[in-house]
């Protein structure tokens, strides 16, 4: 019976009646709808929503803003997410905002979170931003965080800002990648064992660049490397190598032996300068062979060297033949000497 049926002509009973569906109608609407196992809410009308207090365990759903201080979410398409404690098993999330994350399997275009646990399926995040981070795979744009242990599978990240690099597995503040691609490293310490900075390998990391105030480097390809202070070790670089010999008295028939190369050997400059009195002259040059046997003419590695010169020597930097292979003997012959010279002093560098 509807309620503006009900006149004077109604008896009690009927009145009664009435009375009671009205507040079975207002307890509907002040308790919420009852609703029994696989039911499901339709809501037609605009700005009619679900306001969740305390705990939501969430199936499948479609949400533009979810609110929750709790919420356990096994399949969802959500804008965005704010919430004190996140358990996500699969879902596509615009942006998530919480304090803890665990999450198994999710997309995300921004991520802000104290603590995160991802740890199975691929979270993509073009922006990561995190107290702690435990990833096991995660494809991020960028990565924030004062910890992070990223431990098993691949972490590709275009940014990485962190304090504290250790790299073979690498350890920022405590960040461990086994296996890592990154565009940016960017880190206050940094001890990296294997790098290819352009590309960084670090036990299986790839970095574009690297900033650190300190770096120590074990092995090293490096594109561009910025720090104030740090210890690289690298593959020593050959020192140049220098022979020298003084004669005495020397005469025109002198044929003195000045080295063997080991190795092959490429002359680079001489240097000549005499002592001695009435005008000291002595001209001379330099051959190599593979024998010393009497009467050997061998190749020649300079013309001939005229030293007139007492004070800053003769230096010669043009040669015949200036490359010298290896397993040969290098010698010195006099074709001139005048005045008196009472030695000759060269140096041979390679």
């Amino acid at each position: 019976m509807s309620i503006n049926q009900i006149t004077t002509s109604n008896t009690f009973g009927q009145l009664i009646t009435a009375v009671a569906a009205m507040i079975a109608v207002a307890n509907n609407l002040t308790d919420g709808p009852q609703v029994s196992s696989n039911a499901a809410w339709t809501f037609t009308n605009p700005g009619v929503g679900v306001n969740v207090g305390n705990t939501a365990i969430i199936k499948t759903a479609n949400i533009t803003t979810l609110n929750a201080s709790t919420a356990n979410i096994t399949g969802a398409t959500f804008a965005t997410i704010n919430v004190s404690v996140a358990n996500l098993t699969t879902l596509n999330v615009v942006t998530l905002n919480a304090s803890t994350a665990n999450i198994s399997n999710a997309t995300l275009t921004t991520m802000n979170t104290s603590f995160a646990n991802i740890t199975a399926g691929i979270a993509v995040l073009s922006n990561m931003t995190a107290t702690v981070a435990n990833v096991n795979s995660g494809t991020f744009g960028v990565l924030n965080t004062s910890s992070a242990n990223i431990v098993f599978g691949t972490a590709v990240l275009s940014t990485l800002s962190v304090s504290v690099a250790n790299v073979t597995v690498l350890n920022v503040t405590v960040l461990n990648v086994n296996s890592g691609t990154f565009g940016v490293l960017n880190a206050s310490a940094a001890n990296l064992t294997q790098a290819s900075v352009t590309t960084l390998n670090v036990a299986n990391s790839t970095f574009a660049s690297v900033n650190a105030s300190a770096a120590n480097l074990t092995t090293a390809t490096i594109g561009t490397l910025n720090l104030t202070g740090g210890i690289i070790d690298l593959y020593a670089r050959p020192k140049a190598n220098s022979k020298s010999i003084t004669v005495t008295s020397p005469v025109v028939t002198d044929n003195i032996t000045v080295l063997f190369t080991e190795t092959d050997m490429t002359f680079r400059k001489v240097i000549s300068v005499v002592q001695g009195t009435s005008v000291p002259n002595a001209v001379f040059n330099l051959n190599y062979a593979n024998t010393r046997e009497p009467g050997t003419v061998g190749t020649a590695i300079t013309g001939n060297i005229t030293c007139a010169n007492t004070t800053n020597g003769v230096f010669t930097t043009t040669f015949l033949n200036a490359s010298v292979p290896a397993n040969n003997y290098v010698f010195l012959q006099f074709s001139t000497v005048s005045g008196t010279v009472n030695e000759i002093f060269i140096s041979m560098f390679a």
